[in-house]
């Protein structure tokens, strides 16, 4: 989901106490509930990577944030306003399904009938329209989220607020259009970054972890966590198995 009800008053009402780091954790563990749709993992570390916590004050206010505004279920973390605002939106969606159901239907009854009343006529053949290629969506893989989070990182003085957000959109999204792959090509060809420069970059990342067993927590999470950003197709059988986080030598 890329689109919800943010209630300014009502939230500032409720967090005018936290500090700031604390407000930004809320406000990110808030959009991953959006984005998956659903509660967040039960388990503490697997929030704080969804979330990209990695210093012991960002957990700890991740953590602050969970005991004061979530609770814990079988399922996972979940927001009573989030619970209620994705209960809301994904109403509207089916009753919005069914209005076009019913749109759709009461159109091809008219078109029946007025093939019915052409049929004496000279023959006539309706033009076979298909919008296939405009729509057909191909799955965002870890590829797609790995250049945009990329992107985002090192273009932060080059992006206009747009290709920002579209960016992040990437990063939640199951699927792209074709011309949400071509802006994403614009945009990195904007920032003069390739796809093959990245996937150089990570199979020099992993080839590192798996020689030493430690994974750098500034690549996020490694292959066995959740949010991980390697592209599936350099992972191989037993990547993060036993990886410790990397710590620089003293």
């Amino acid at each position: 989901m890329n689109f919800f009800k943010f209630h300014l008053g009502d939230y500032y009402k409720k967090t005018s106490h936290l500090s700031m780091l604390e407000d930004g954790a809320y406000r990110r563990l808030m959009d991953a509930i959006y984005l998956r749709e659903g509660p967040l993992p039960a388990d503490i570390d697997d929030v704080c990577r969804l979330v990209r916590a990695f210093s012991k004050e960002e957990k700890k206010a991740v953590l602050s944030i969970l005991r004061e505004f979530f609770t814990l279920t079988d399922a996972g973390y979940t927001n009573a306003r989030c619970e209620e605002e994705l209960a809301s939106i994904k109403g509207k969606s089916a009753k919005a399904s069914q209005s076009a159901k019913a749109r759709w239907s009461n159109a091809n009854a008219h078109a029946d009938a007025m093939r019915t009343h052409s049929d004496g006529n000279a023959s006539h053949k309706p033009l076979a329209i298909s919008q296939e290629s405009n729509t057909a969506r191909e799955p965002v893989t870890n590829r797609h989220r790995m250049i945009a989070v990329e992107l985002l990182d090192r273009g932060k003085a080059n992006l206009s607020s747009w290709e920002r957000k579209f960016l992040e959109d990437v990063c939640g999204r199951s699927t792209l259009t074709p011309k949400m792959q071509a802006t994403l090509d614009s945009i990195s060809g904007k920032i003069g970054l390739t796809a093959d420069a990245l996937m150089a970059q990570w199979r020099k990342r992993l080839e590192t972890a798996r020689k030493v067993g430690q994974w750098d927590a500034k690549w996020g999470p490694h292959p066995k966590r959740l949010g991980c950003l390697v592209p599936d197709e350099l992972i191989q059988p037993g990547d993060g198995d036993g990886w410790t986080d990397w710590k620089a030598a003293s």
